[in-house]
C-alpha cells in the first residue's frame, strides 16, 4: 500500500510574504475555507505573533476550519510559541510549528549563539510548545547549507523532547535534487527514532528547483511537502502544491506515495489566490497556466483530436479547469445568490453586507451577460473590506478621452466620512483619474505596477486591476474589478492606499523557513 504524503499548505504565511501580497482576515478565511476544500492536510494560517492582525486571521481560521490542521509559526522563543498557542487554541486539529537557524553562517552572523545554545534553545521551544498542543512542528532554519553532523544531533534532541514533524527546509534555494535527496537519507538513517516522526521539507525556487527538490526528497524517504498555490512566496517563491500534488498523482507508477488532495478544486484555489494577492498566473505555468492544455501546433492538435493520450498527460477536467461555467443572471435571487457564495467558501458577516454585495451583483448582472465563479470572487474581493480599510471611497468619477486632446478626469472621494472634489490631466484616462486621486490625497506613493487581465472571456468581461504602491519601504498590492476598466483601475488604487493608510507593521521573522 502507498504512504500518506501530508500536503502542508504555507500559502497564508510564506505566500503573503510575497511583495504586496498581505490579505485581510476575511480574504484568509476565503482562502482557509478553499484549501478545506481541496483536503489540504495542514494550512499554515500565518505567524501569530507578528501583529494582532496574523493573530485574529489565525484564530478566526481556527473558529472556521473543521477538516484540516491548522499551523501558526513560531520563533523558538517563549513569546512567540505562546501567541501561536493562543492563536490555535480554537483549532479541531492545531500545530505550532517552531524554528532555528542551524547553519554556520545563520549561528555566527545571524543568532550570534554557539551550536550548544541552539539545541538548548530548540529542546525549550518543543517543551513550550507541547504545553498547547501534542502536534508540534520543528524547523532547522537553512537545513540546506547546514553540516549534517550538527543536524543529526539536534534533530535527536527535538524528537526527545517532543517534536513529531521535522522540516529540513531549503530556504534560500541552494540545493539540486541528487545532492537534497542524499541529506535526506543521510538525516532518516543517522538519526534515532527517526521512524517516530514526519520528515518534511520545505523548498524555495530561487534556482528553479522548488517542486524538484521536494519530489526528490519524498523519493527519499520525506512524507510531508511544504508548499504554496500557484508557488507563491518571497523573492522567486515556494514549492507548487499544484505541480507537487499532480506529480504524485500523475506518476503513481514512480512515486511511492498519494495524496488526499481533491484536484478538482486546484485551479479555482489558484484563480482565488491570484484574485485576492494580485499575482497574475503566467500563460505557461504548469497545471493552472491558460495555455497548460492549449495546443497550437498542428501536428500536437491532430494527435490530441485522434486521442488525447499522445500529447497530455493529465486531463483538463482533472484539475478543475472546467469549474467556471455560468452560474447565476440577471433574474437570480438574493437565496440564489447567497447560497453560491456560500459554496464558494464566501460566508458576509451580516445581513448589510451580504445586501451590499447582492445590490452589487445586480448591477454587474445588467452590465454583463453571463456571471461566472471568478466574477463573484473578484465581486466580494473589491466590496467587502473591513471598516478600517475603507477609509478612502470612490464616490464619483467622470472622464474625458478623445482623439488630439489630453485626457481629463474629475473625482469625488469619501474620505475620513467627507467627500473631496479633484481633477487632473494626463497621458491617458487612467493616468489622469490616479492624478485626480492624488490631488486629494496627496499620498507620495511610487506606483511600482499596473496591471490588467480580463477574470473571464467576452467583451463584457470584468477587467481585474492591480496597482503596486510603494512608500518608506512599504510595498502593497491593491485590487479592483468592474466591466469599466477605468472604474477598476479607481477602485484597485484606492484600495492600494487604504492598505498604506492602515499599514500594520509585521515582526519579521528569523528568516525564511
Amino acid at each position: 500500500m502507498k504512504q500518506h504524503l501530508v500536503i502542508f499548505d504555507t500559502t497564508l504565511r510564506d505566500g503573503e510574504q510575497s511583495p504586496g501580497a498581505s490579505m485581510t482576515r476575511e480574504e484568509k478565511i476565503r482562502v482557509a475555507r478553499q484549501l478545506e476544500k481541496m483536503r489540504v492536510d495542514v494550512i499554515e494560517a500565518g505567524f501569530a505573533a507578528a501583529s494582532p492582525g496574523d493573530f485574529d486571521s489565525i484564530q478566526a481560521i481556527s473558529h472556521a476550519i473543521k477538516d484540516s490542521t491548522i499551523c501558526s509559526l513560531a520563533r523558538a522563543n517563549e513569546n512567540d510559541i505562546r501567541r501561536a498557542g493562543e492563536a490555535i487554541r480554537p483549532a479541531k486539529s492545531g500545530r505550532i510549528h517552531t524554528f532555528i537557524a542551524t547553519s554556520p553562517i545563520h549561528m555566527e552572523k545571524k543568532l550570534r549563539m554557539t551550536p550548544d545554545q541552539v539545541v538548548e534553545q530548540a529542546i525549550r521551544s518543543i517543551g513550550w510548545a507541547r504545553e498547547y498542543t501534542a502536534d508540534v512542528e520543528f524547523s532547522a532554519e537553512d537545513a540546506g547549507r547546514s553540516e549534517l553532523d550538527f543536524l543529526c544531533r539536534i534533530f535527536e534532541e527535538v524528537i526527545k523532547a517532543g517534536a513529531t514533524t521535522i522540516n529540513v527546509p531549503d530556504t534560500v534555494g541552494y540545493n539540486i535534487p541528487s545532492q537534497y535527496a542524499e541529506t535526506l537519507r543521510q538525516l532518516i538513517e543517522r538519526v534515532p527514532n527517526s521512524d517516530k516522526v514526519v520528515w518534511s521539507v520545505h523548498c524555495h525556487n530561487d534556482l528553479g528547483l522548488a517542486v524538484a527538490n521536494s519530489l526528490a526528497a519524498v523519493m527519499a524517504g520525506a512524507r510531508q511537502v511544504e508548499c504554496t498555490i500557484n508557488g507563491l512566496g518571497e523573492r522567486a517563491g515556494n514549492a507548487s502544491l499544484e505541480e507537487v500534488v499532480m506529480a504524485v498523482r500523475t506518476r503513481a507508477d514512480v512515486f511511492p506515495v498519494e495524496t488526499r488532495i481533491d484536484t478538482t478544486q486546484i485551479v479555482p484555489a489558484s484563480k482565488l489566490v491570484s484574485q485576492i494577492t494580485g499575482y497574475p498566473v503566467q500563460p505557461n505555468k504548469a497545471v493552472v497556466g491558460a495555455n497548460a492544455f492549449a495546443h497550437e501546433s498542428g501536428i500536437h492538435q491532430d494527435g490530441v483530436l485522434k486521442h488525447r493520450e499522445t500529447y497530455e498527460i493529465m486531463r483538463a477536467q482533472d484539475v478543475g479547469w472546467a469549474q467556471n461555467k455560468l452560474v447565476l443572471g440577471k433574474h437570480s435571487g438574493r437565496n440564489a445568490f447567497k447560497s453560491r457564495l456560500q459554496e464558494l467558501g464566501i460566508e458576509l458577516e451580516s445581513d448589510e453586507a451580504l445586501n451590499a454585495a447582492f445590490a452589487r451583483f445586480k448591477d454587474l448582472a445588467d452590465r454583463k451577460h453571463e456571471i461566472f465563479d471568478e466574477d463573484l470572487h473578484a465581486l466580494v474581493s473589491d466590496e467587502v473590506v473591513t471598516p478600517e480599510q475603507d477609509h478612502y471611497k470612490l464616490v464619483y468619477s467622470h472622464v474625458c478621452s478623445e482623439t488630439g486632446e489630453m485626457p481629463h478626469a474629475k473625482v469625488i472621494l469619501n474620505v475620513g466620512g467627507v467627500e473631496q472634489k479633484g481633477e487632473a490631466e494626463g497621458g491617458g484616462p487612467v493616468d489622469a483619474t490616479f492624478k485626480a486621486i492624488e490631488s486629494i490625497v496627496g499620498s507620495g506613493a511610487e506606483l511600482l505596477l499596473y496591471s490588467v487581465n480580463a477574470i473571464t472571456t467576452g467583451t463584457d468581461a470584468q477587467g481585474e486591476v492591480t496597482t503596486r504602491l510603494g512608500k518608506e519601504g512599504r510595498i502593497v498590492n491593491g485590487n479592483g474589478a468592474d466591466t469599466d476598466i477605468v472604474i477598476a483601475s479607481a477602485r484597485s488604487y484606492l484600495n492600494a492606499l487604504n492598505k498604506l493608510y492602515y499599514s500594520l507593521d509585521k515582526v519579521k521573522a528569523q528568516g525564511d523557513v
